[in-house]
């Protein structure tokens, strides 16, 4: 409750309430201490190191934890909104220096630290929470994130990341190659199956839009680097992390996320409807040259999208088409209709090929084929009953297609 009175207090007073700074964030900061994963470091990989919560606490205690981080998580929401000078001025370094608690600095440390670890320590807090097993906890820390990505500038962090010394302090900025993987692939993560909040999405995507920002400078003063000749010094380890952290990997990543969606849910298309927009975003901001160098990898998604005639795809059919249009006019019509050509043959020469080789799989490998068969009619008939459940108002069960399937007891 004082938390959430605390958010109404920078709701009326907005910037007059940056006077109350000095003795309410470090507090708040000190609610957000993960109590059962202080040992985990932020930036870590959201799918390998999930956030485990207490295993002692009862339902109504663990959600009693939930509100409450994500009250204080919406207030710090607020005061980043109205109180941006938390974010961008320095004077808040003296005031602030606690908010770097999730660090692993000693007590004389902290007294030496600046305002750019408060932003880091900000920045920490929101990722770790991008694992939390509660929706709107993952969705106040995503907001988080993008309250700070607002203050960095994307440039200074791809010239850290090209050079390869990090800086002591900052956001991305101490290690920035290994940050800007780990946040790519935390963020992904929250882009699974199931998320249906619109809002998570959203801005899960604004801030994947901002690191590919970050990732297009890397890219282009790698290049630039590489055209030079210019001696770095850094070791094997690193040149190999130079190499799979690039904007083309990036968008593997993305369509990765689409495929899966196709694959798994077909029938839902939010999350492709998200990887499009942020398609569209990243065509609208490279420069010609590297737009020119990644439209293969952009288009890919989009191309499978067009050629779909399914009536239920329209929506999205017409979504790949404004952004296809987009990067059309922004690399001129004839090398698009090039490359969409040569991107619909080897898509259309992929699906004869998978037709031809199980047409085939009748003759040489008949058992093969008829599991494929009796699994597709099983899929079929759960899809009903679930259809069925949802009509009758029932609660839909699980659906199991991985169980095993036996030829003897199908015929």
């Amino acid at each position: 409750m004082s938390v959430q009175l605390c958010g109404i207090f920078v709701q009326v007073e907005q910037k007059k309430f940056e006077r109350r700074l000095v003795v309410l964030v470090p507090v708040l900061l000190d609610q957000l201490a993960p109590t059962s994963c202080a040992d985990d470091l932020p930036g870590r990989f959201v799918r390998a190191v999930p956030v485990v919560e207490s295993s002692n606490w009862s339902e109504e205690e663990q959600h009693q934890h939930d509100h409450r981080l994500f009250q204080t998580l919406q207030t710090i929401n607020k005061i980043c909104e109205h109180c941006p000078a938390l974010l961008s001025d320095a004077k808040w370094s003296e005031t602030v220096q606690a908010l770097a608690g999730t660090s692993t600095t000693s007590s004389c440390d902290v007294h030496l630290a600046k305002w750019s670890e408060t932003v880091q320590a900000l920045a920490d807090n929101a990722q770790l929470f991008l694992a939390h097993s509660h929706e709107w906890v993952r969705l106040a820390g995503a907001q988080l994130l993008g309250h700070v990505f607002s203050s960095l500038d994307p440039q200074q962090i791809a010239a850290a990341a090209v050079s390869g010394t990090g800086a002591s302090t900052g956001v991305l900025l101490t290690r920035p190659r290994s940050e800007l993987r780990s946040l790519v692939l935390d963020l992904c993560a929250v882009l699974q199956l199931g998320n249906t909040l619109p809002e998570l999405v959203e801005q899960v995507i604004k801030n994947l839009v901002f690191l590919a920002r970050v990732l297009q400078g890397v890219s282009e003063q790698d290049t630039q680097t590489r055209d030079q000749g210019a001696d770095c010094a850094m070791d094997d380890d690193e040149d190999e992390s130079r190499i799979k952290i690039s904007l083309a990997w990036m968008i593997r990543r993305m369509r990765r996320i689409v495929n899966t969606e196709i694959i798994q849910t077909p029938k839902s298309t939010q999350l492709r409807t998200a990887v499009f927009k942020w398609l569209g975003a990243v065509a609208v901001t490279l420069p010609k040259s590297q737009l020119s160098a990644l439209l293969p990898h952009l288009m890919t998604s989009l191309v499978r999208e067009m050629m779909v005639v399914e009536p239920s795809g329209d929506e999205l059919r017409r979504l790949a088409k404004d952004v296809g249009d987009v990067m059309r006019r922004r690399v001129g019509a004839e090398e698009y209709t090039r490359q969409l050509a040569r991107l619909q043959a080897q898509l259309e020469a992929r699906r004869t090929g998978r037709k031809s080789k199980r047409a085939q799989e009748v003759i040489t490998d008949p058992e093969r084929a008829a599991k494929r068969k009796i699994k597709k009619h099983l899929k079929k008939k759960d899809f009903k009953k679930k259809k069925f459940d949802v009509l009758k108002g029932r609660k839909p069960g699980k659906r199991n297609l991985k169980r095993p399937v036996k030829i003897d007891d199908t015929m």
